[in-house]
């Protein structure tokens, strides 16, 4: 028997980039009440899911930005998002654009 059943955590970790690295998508997606995701996730991870992503992303974004050659366009469609929302979230967490964001990565 193969089972079906996938823990909180997987879950979480599976899907989070799926729903746009966005918490109020990821509790819809769970199929849980709002309430119900927030106290299981609280016990699993510690930490609100927004402030849980946000790590994850910037994580993810430091990564990608650090490659060989990496350009924004491609950086956007890696991240699974447009080229002016990457521009936005560059500048509101690093107050740069994502191309100074890749040169500085460089180093």
């Amino acid at each position: 028997l193969v089972s079906t059943d996938i823990s909180f955590r997987d879950f979480v970790e599976n899907n989070y980039a799926e729903t746009e690295w966005n918490a109020e998508k990821l509790i819809t997606f769970s199929g849980l009440s709002r309430s119900m995701f927030l106290k299981k996730f609280k016990e699993e991870f510690g930490t609100t899911p927004k402030a849980w992503m946000t790590v994850k992303f910037k994580k993810e974004l430091e990564f990608y930005a650090s490659r060989p050659n990496m350009k924004t366009s491609y950086l956007a469609s890696i991240l699974r998002m447009s080229d002016v929302r990457l521009c936005q979230i560059t500048q509101r967490l690093y107050g740069c654009s994502p191309q100074q964001l890749i040169e500085s990565r460089k180093h």
